[in-house]
């Protein structure tokens, strides 16, 4: 499932630029992801002070492929990961986890099918 979003936001980004300037390369679509992703990173942090990971912020990304401009798909991700996180953070910040949601820990939220991990930074 992880593939298919990936390879639909990719797509979706490839596409977009074909129209543009004719075609783009792989590594482009990938960078593209990865700065998408950074951007979510930065905005979750910045609106409710959890910083998640790169791979959770690209998942986030392109479960919302479909969900219109880009600015409203990072805008939903960033929303969605804070809406998921902030009821789990009095006992993230008071216990033994240490403001983190780690891989495999059984407080992480699942949105859209993705796993939401990271750490709190505020």
């Amino acid at each position: 499932m992880k593939k298919i979003a990936m390879f639909t936001l990719a797509a979706t980004l490839s596409l977009g630029s074909c129209a543009s300037i004719g075609g783009t390369s792989s590594a482009t679509i990938a960078a593209d992801i990865t700065s998408i992703g950074t951007t979510v990173q930065a905005g979750a942090a910045k609106l409710c002070g959890f910083f998640p990971f790169l791979s959770t912020a690209e998942e986030m990304v392109a479960s919302f492929a479909n969900a219109g401009p880009i600015a409203d798909v990072i805008i939903a991700a960033e929303k969605s990961i804070c809406d998921a996180v902030l009821p789990l953070k009095p006992a993230l910040m008071g216990g033994r986890f240490g403001g983190r949601l780690r891989l495999g820990s059984p407080m992480a939220p699942v949105v859209n099918g993705v796993v939401i991990h990271g750490r709190f930074v505020q």
